[in-house]
């Protein structure tokens, strides 16, 4: 069975530990913000119930993904997000505009994300699905998906007609891209402050929409917006709504996006830097065409004009190639691009679609 209850005999008080903590979260943080009384009222409903939601939808996902793939598959995951955690670090040495403290602290909290990580691939490694490995796992998963919830919350991050829709579809569908969201938050938080050109770190007028949007956030490239599950960096309200659409994608496909996009990220990065070189591009000029911006998911994103963004060329970092001339070498047109597109997701849906009918029959 699929969605058993009984191989999480704990999620009641879950739940209900979930409502609380979003109920007195929300209500110390209105008052210290000496809010209005009404304000105050709706703030702490929004925690209470997101929070909750997000946790419903983490414990549903456990029991789901914990039936869909084998234990191994999740280990991976737990490595690659260890091996994140510490990629994530050195971007936010590089990029981040907070002081030593504020760096120091993110450097260790990284790490620590990045020990349980491993540590959680190595224990459930070759696990069965029983009692104790669907126990843990919707019970981290739950912890996330509250997490993100709260979040929602405080920022007022989504509309409030919608908000407990996302608190439940982050933790649920969207677990592995909600997970990557809070590590952004994460990086946000503590690698990264306000500054004269950045003078708030949470972009002006982006709340009660269906994202977070920081101004000055985690990046890989300091000229890049960035984005990660329901939570992005974007400094301007045409890069907001840029990564907006990876936003949708993210609800829309759940985990098959990071899972796909990192796969052709690596796989089609190290071949577009063999043929860079062999064309005599260079290397990184192959690696960030075909890598990049050849990517299903951003040729969707670059391609898209939504909000106040519009389409935006495909064209390689002047920072990688200086000539303005040469920017497009490698890139794929519109028409391949998009066929490609159509073609790479349909695959990665058919994926999906039969892992459910083998983990039936």
């Amino acid at each position: 069975m699929v969605f058993d209850m009984q191989l999480i005999s704990f999620w009641p008080w879950a739940l209900v530990g979930a409502a609380v903590i979003g109920l007195i979260t929300g209500l110390v943080v209105r008052l210290v913000n000496k809010e209005s009384a009404g304000a105050v009222v709706g703030g702490v409903i929004e925690s209470c119930l997101y929070t909750a939601l997000g946790c419903a939808g983490g414990l549903a996902a456990g029991l789901f993904f914990s039936w869909l793939l084998p234990a191994e598959f999740f280990a991976l995951v737990a490595f690659t997000l260890g091996a994140l955690c510490i990629i994530g670090t050195v971007l936010g040495f590089i990029h981040g505009t907070a002081g030593i403290g504020g760096k120091i602290l993110g450097l260790f909290a990284y790490l620590v994300f990045a020990a349980v990580m491993v540590v959680a691939g190595i224990l459930i490694w070759d696990a069965e699905r029983g009692d104790g490995y669907v126990a843990w796992f919707a019970g981290f998963l739950a912890l996330t998906g509250g997490t993100m919830g709260l979040m929602f919350a405080l920022y007022r991050s989504a509309h409030w007609s919608i908000g407990w829709l996302l608190s439940f579809l982050n933790g649920s569908w969207g677990a592995l891209g909600n997970l990557l969201g809070l590590f952004l938050h994460m990086g946000s938080w503590t690698f990264f402050s306000a500054t004269a050109a950045s003078p708030r770190k949470v972009l002006l007028d982006s709340d009660r929409l269906f994202f977070h949007c920081w101004q000055n956030g985690m990046r890989i490239l300091p000229n890049y917006f960035f984005s990660q599950g329901p939570v992005m960096t974007a400094w301007t309200k045409k890069g907001m709504w840029h990564e907006a659409v990876h936003v949708m994608q993210h609800y829309i496909f759940g985990p098959l996006m990071p899972i796909s996009y990192f796969a052709w990220t690596i796989v089609m990065g190290f071949f577009g830097a063999i043929v860079g070189l062999i064309k005599r591009d260079g290397l990184m000029h192959g690696a960030f065409a075909w890598g990049y911006l050849n990517n299903p998911w951003e040729v969707w994103e670059y391609q898209s004009s939504w909000g106040t963004s519009t389409s935006t060329p495909r064209r390689v970092s002047s920072s990688i190639t200086p000539d303005v001339n040469a920017r497009t070498a490698m890139v794929f047109p519109g028409g391949l691009a998009w066929t490609l597109t159509v073609i790479y997701l349909l695959a990665w849906v058919s994926l999906f679609v039969l892992a459910i009918v083998f983990s039936v029959g």
